[in-house]
């Protein structure tokens, strides 16, 4: 039974949660123009939530290198260009290499996450993000497929990177993918790992 602290938690994760995926969207989508001053009073506002909200939203945006404080203490955008896009999917894809290289290697691997996650998929039905927006629901399935994959390879500087950099490349999942993407990805993946 949640008490009423660990409720209060929670109601103020999810709402730091909110403001941070919308902002993220935001800087992605170059809607706040790189170098953009970020004043908290203004986004708190913005936002409507307080400026510890805020502030919690930039620490994380600044961790994933949308944002960047300054030496006087504000914060600015850092913005997010065709290079950085580029960057987050080839770091993806060594991860994911370098993930699946250390799986075959080593002797001691279980494949219980890498299925509990493809049975996600199985039951995709019950999922009510699949009934409400399909594609983010195969976003987020592929994002934890891939943090399966990397978690296997028992590398803990290797999956600090990809947990660093994974809410940024859901944001480009979120705009970039195609309404095919299901059957491009994860169908084809599912079938051939039944």
């Amino acid at each position: 039974m949640a008490t009423k602290s660990s409720k209060t938690l929670l109601d103020k994760n999810s709402v730091v949660k909110r403001v941070l995926d919308e902002f993220r969207a935001h800087i992605i989508l170059n809607k706040y123009e790189p170098g953009s001053r970020l004043p908290e009073l203004e986004l708190a506002a913005t936002y409507e939530v307080s400026r510890r909200t805020i502030r919690a939203v930039l620490q994380e945006l600044s961790a994933e290198g949308l944002v960047e404080f300054m030496d006087n203490g504000g914060c600015v955008v850092a913005g997010i260009n065709e290079k950085i896009i580029r960057d987050t999917y080839q770091l993806r894809m060594i991860l994911g290499l370098a993930a699946a290289d250390a799986i075959l290697n080593s002797d001691e691997i279980s494949i219980l996450p890498l299925a509990a996650v493809l049975d996600l998929h199985t039951h995709r039905e019950e999922d009510p993000l699949y009934h409400t927006n399909i594609q983010e629901y195969y976003i987020d399935l592929d994002i934890k497929l891939q943090h399966s994959l990397v978690a296997l390879a028992q590398n803990k500087p290797m999956l600090r990177a990809w947990d660093s950099m994974s809410s940024v490349l859901r944001g480009l999942l979120l705009i970039n993918v195609t309404d095919n993407y299901q059957e491009e990805f994860i169908d084809k993946f599912h079938d051939r790992h039944k």
